[in-house]
This record gives C-alpha cells, sequence and structure tokens, in this order.
C-alpha cells in the first residue's frame, strides 16, 4: 500500500467510523426523532435498536483486522438498506445523500485493502 492510499485509507474510516458511531448510538439512546421516522416507515422498534447496534458494531469492527471485512461488508448491507428505505418512502433527493456517501467510502475501504492483500 503506498503512503496516499493508506492516507485515503485513515481520511475514510475516520470518516465511516465517526458516521456510523453517531448514528448508530442516535438509535440505541431511543432518540425520539429515530422513533418518529422508523414508525413512519413502518419498521418496528426492535429494528431500530438492531440497526443501532450493528452500526456500533461495525464501526468498531473496521478497526479489528480479522473482522475488517466483514465489518465492511456488513455496513454496505446497513447503508444499501438505509438508501433503499430513503428512495421507498419519497425521502429523495436529500435524505439518500449521507448513505450514498458512506457507501462510496466503504467501498474505497474495499477496494484499498484489496490492493493491500495483491501487492
Amino acid at each position: 500500500m503506498t503512503k496516499k492510499q493508506r492516507i485515503i485509507r485513515i481520511i475514510l474510516l475516520t470518516f465511516v467510523t465517526l458516521a456510523f458511531l453517531a448514528v448508530g448510538i442516535i438509535k440505541l439512546s431511543g432518540s425520539q426523532m429515530e422513533l418518529d421516522m422508523f414508525t413512519k416507515w413502518g419498521y418496528p422498534i426492535w429494528f431500530m435498536y438492531f440497526t443501532g447496534t450493528c452500526e456500533v458494531l461495525g464501526a468498531i469492527g473496521l478497526h479489528v483486522k480479522r473482522v475488517s471485512r466483514w465489518a465492511t461488508l456488513g455496513l454496505i448491507m446497513v447503508t444499501i438498506g438505509a438508501i433503499a428505505t430513503h428512495v421507498i418512502h419519497g425521502e429523495l433527493p436529500v435524505q439518500p445523500i449521507p448513505a450514498t456517501l458512506l457507501m462510496l467510502s466503504l467501498f474505497g475501504i474495499l477496494y484499498i485493502d484489496a490492493k493491500k492483500t495483491t501487492a
């Protein structure tokens, strides 16, 4: 991995970690805004806590070498669900933008990590 790739990976990891920790903790805290959104979307409240747990564990898992690839893939799945939810419920164009940026960042991490293992 080149120095430039290392720097980009650190930036992407920092962005993704902070974002998923923040949204996961908000969900796990039982935020009224999140409760209202999950209710509006027709999801059970337990799913909000499940999603928040996945987000927090995924953010931590990104930094554990043995599970980082699985954590990245898991967070991609969570993000696909978020984007789909926003699109299905007509929350366009603004709502899917943060999730799309997270998705691109996660794919960037996967790409850099794949280059690292093949180099």
